[in-house]
């Protein structure tokens, strides 16, 4: 007896495991691009969107990116699923994240960056100007920070003597977003002694500097 072939037949590859790689904790008002990976090969599986849940805080994400804005604080529920295709089944995974109310109206100073004492430094590749002279003369006019291109997830608090902000970032770039010797609000500060604080994530790792530097018109 003989057996013919009916035609080809083909057998899914069951339901991929989907992984979310992004921090867990961002401040009010911050970003975050949540990323997510999955098992199987690279335009398999089908698209991967995102969604958030909201628990005792709220944010926003695009469903294609993985951008999300945090709005308030407390928790909510990053939900990452991949479509599934003729291959594979659909997909989903979740992670909590933790949104820090991070109030910037005051700021405490911490004596380690007091006037005339060492820079808290934890990244060597990350350099904040000492000294910024906006002043057109082509002599330390701008607030360039060194390699801060590599980190895009980041925010920058500047802060007058008194530790009240009167600048805040994120995503500071040198170019687009950069600080201009105006407040936020777009007065002209005065001269003197101002502190920065500078976190940013490198490799889902929250990164600060701690410093001050000089304002001279």
């Amino acid at each position: 007896m003989t057996y013919s072939p009916i035609g080809n037949i083909s057998f899914r590859g069951g339901t991929p495991i989907l992984t979310i790689t992004s921090a867990n904790t961002l401040n009010v008002d911050g970003a975050l691009a949540a990323t997510a990976t999955t098992t199987v090969a690279a335009g398999q599986g089908g698209a991967i969107t995102f969604a958030i849940i909201a628990g005792s805080g709220s944010a926003t994400v695009n469903p294609s990116t993985g951008a999300i804005r945090a709005i308030s604080a407390g928790t909510i529920t990053l939900i990452a699923t991949s479509a599934g295709d003729s291959d594979y089944n659909s997909a989903t995974t979740s992670q909590v994240i933790t949104i820090n109310n991070n109030s910037m109206t005051t700021v405490s100073v911490p004596p380690a960056v007091k006037s005339g004492d060492p820079v808290l430094q934890l990244n060597d590749t990350i350099s904040v100007p000492e000294v910024f002279s906006p002043n057109g003369d082509g002599i330390d006019d701008s607030f360039d920070i060194q390699n801060i291109t590599n980190y895009p997830n980041n925010e920058l608090v500047i802060a007058d003597r008194k530790g009240e902000a009167v600048f805040k970032a994120h995503g500071y770039d040198n170019q687009t977003v950069i600080f201009t010797g105006k407040s936020s609000t777009g007065d002209e500060l005065v001269e003197g002694l101002y502190y920065y604080y500078l976190t940013y994530y490198d490799n889902g790792k929250l990164n600060k500097r701690v410093g001050y530097f000089k304002l001279k018109r």
